[in-house]
Formats: structure tokens, sequence, C-alpha cells
């Protein structure tokens, strides 16, 4: 009993015996659930992961990695990246800034897989909150560490200090994370990502310019039949049959046909009007059915 209790309060506060450590401090396998040492801010790798990454070979380029990673950016299509202009004080003109969101980043950790990421507040001042986001990659061992500057401002109008303070610390975390993702992750993996992200915005913008076109055919179809109906009918009651019918069906038709549909029906009861001889006071389409 006291042997047990003796190994028992052997174990480090991450639940890691002695031999585990010994086993971890020389690149060993740790027992089951023990992935990561941390020892006073450094890592070290000790983990032998069950499912290795797999980016494929020369034949096969990417692997699962790359097909699960495609899959995801062109799921998120516009928010995979940010971007906008800016002015560029050399040309005089515009130049276009952008790189992977947050969102991209996160999906591309996760994408790769067997790895670790980190952030810490390492300073905070009346000006910033700096970061430092540490990612570990479990499989080869390799550390990235990235430092970032988060800007503490005035908040605007709607907000006060303590609110605006704490969306900045948040994006400060958030943006350190992405940094340090792109940073220690292979471009070609990005840059893959990125086109099939700008593939399926490109497909979506096309798809809704196909429904708009398929919309104004509709509507202009409907809009040909009323104004043909108009145009061969002769007499009130007929006129103002059309214009109900138009009215029940005019969320089919865009509104500049509509208007057409109206100025049709006018001049056709006017018409009719001087073809005998009298007057009507005022057009039923505006003031009765049609409205």
């Amino acid at each position: 009993m006291q042997n047990g209790n003796k190994q028992l309060a052997r174990r480090n506060q991450d639940g890691m015996s002695e031999a585990d450590m010994a086993r971890a401090a020389t690149g060993g396998q740790v027992g089951h659930g023990q992935a990561l040492m941390r020892v006073g801010g450094a890592y070290q790798t000790a983990m032998s992961v069950q499912v290795k990454r797999d980016i494929g070979t020369i034949d096969r380029p990417g692997g699962q990695v790359l097909q699960r990673a495609i899959v995801e950016a062109s799921l998120l299509g516009d928010r995979y990246a940010y971007g906008w202009e800016v002015n560029d004080k050399q040309s005089g003109g515009k130049k276009a800034i952008e790189g992977v969101s947050v969102d991209g980043a996160y999906m591309l950790l996760r994408a790769w897989g067997n790895a670790v990421c980190d952030v810490d507040l390492v300073d905070t001042t009346e000006e910033a909150y700096t970061f430092k986001a540490t990612l570990v990659d479990l499989e080869s061992g390799a550390t990235c560490s990235r430092l970032y500057r988060q800007h503490r401002s005035a908040p605007p109008g709607k907000y006060d200090q303590q609110r605006w303070d704490d969306m900045a610390f948040s994006n400060g975390q958030s943006r350190a994370i992405r940094n340090v993702i792109c940073a220690a992750l292979p471009q070609w993996l990005q840059d893959r990502c990125m086109d099939a992200a700008s593939r399926a915005v490109e497909r979506e913008e096309r798809g809704g310019r196909r429904t708009e076109s398929a919309a104004q055919s509709e509507s202009s179809q409907v809009a040909a039949k009323y104004e043909n109906m108009l145009k061969t009918s002769w007499g009130k009651d007929d006129l103002v049959k059309v214009a109900a019918e138009i009215h029940r069906e005019q969320h089919l038709m865009r509104k500049d046909e509509v208007a057409k549909l109206r100025d049709l029906y006018k001049k056709q009861m006017n018409a009719w009007e001087q073809g005998q001889g009298q007057e009507v006071a005022d057009a039923e389409f505006e003031d009765g059915a049609a409205q």
C-alpha cells in the first residue's frame, strides 16, 4: 500500500509518472492520453500517433489532408479569406490586400491534424495587448511561435470602453492564432484552398446570375401575355377583367413591366372611350381591381 501511495505521489500535476517523463525526455512514447509535455514554456512532443497525417505522394499530392481542406474551403467560400483595397503611395492607385481569414486558419489546422496551437498573453499596456501564439506539430516535433500586437483604441459611440477592450482582446487572440497557423502550415495547402474557395464563390455568383436571368425571362413571358390580352381586348368590361388578372399576378413581373402594362391599359381604355363617345372618370386599373 505504501509503495502504491509513493507511485501516486511521484506523478506530476499533469498526471505523468516519472517513467513517462523519462521516456518523454528521450523522445519515446508516453502512456495513453499523455500527448504533450510543457516544461518552462518550451514544448517537447512525446506522442506516437495512431493515425498519421496523409499528405500523399508525388503521384498523389496532398493526400487526404488536401482533400479534406479543399472540401471545407469550398464550403467556406468567401469566409475562407479576407480582402480589401488600400491606397498605394508608390503608384498612386489601389492595391489589394488579402489573406487567409481566422475561419480559414482554423479549418487548415483541422485538416492538417496532429497539431496543437496555444496562445498566451505576454504583455498588456494602455496602447496594446501582445499575444504569443505557438503551433506544435506532434508528428514532426516542429514548433513555430509568432507574436501579435493588438492595438487598444477608444470605443465608437455605441460601445463602452470595457466592452470594446473585451472585443480587442478576443480579436487579438484569434488573429495571433491565425498568423501562427499560416506561418507554420505549408503554403501549397493554403494556395490550393484559396483557389478552391475562389472557384466556389464564382460558381455561386454564376448561379445567382442564372437565377436572376431565369426570373427576368419568366417576368417577360408573363408581361408579354398580358400585353397581348390588353391589345386584343375591346370594351370596358374586358379591359377591367384583364387589369384584375394583372393585379393578381403582378408579383411575377418586374416593376418596370407592370408600369408599362398600366400605361397600355390607360391607352386602351382611352381608345374605347373615344370610340364610344363616353367619359370614364378614373381608370379601374389604378382605382379598383388593379391597385
